[in-house]
């Protein structure tokens, strides 16, 4: 009777408070759990978020560079060929100019048997 009375008044009640022990264990670990996948989900939109912020300003960076910066030795180049476009394109005038003037004084002249 001594070993019944053990079992019933010591181990059963303890081996119920060890599953209750394990049951509370887990479902506080499950918690902490979904509260960590929660919040590194969270972190993870918010990482993105960075993310996707910082190839804006670099994308409004490379943007106003271009505009700023790089333009001006482009204006630059463009500026100089146009002035040498111009130049020549003056010449050209200048040398048709000449032909057209020596070709009106070859028709001002009499020729003969007209």
């Amino acid at each position: 009777m001594e070993l019944q009375w053990w079992i019933a008044a010591v181990e059963v009640p303890i081996l119920l408070a060890l599953v209750g022990w394990v049951y509370r264990m887990r479902a506080g670990l499950e918690e902490k759990l979904e509260a960590r996948d929660e919040k590194r989900s969270r972190d993870r939109d918010q990482i993105w978020k960075g993310i996707r912020s910082v190839q804006s300003n670099l994308e409004a960076y490379k943007l106003d560079v271009a505009r700023q910066y790089a333009s001006v030795d482009h204006l630059k180049d463009v500026e100089d060929r146009i002035v040498k476009a111009l130049e020549k394109l003056a010449d050209e005038m200048g040398h048709f100019s000449a032909v057209i003037s020596r070709m009106q004084g070859q028709n001002d002249v009499v020729r003969p048997g007209e």
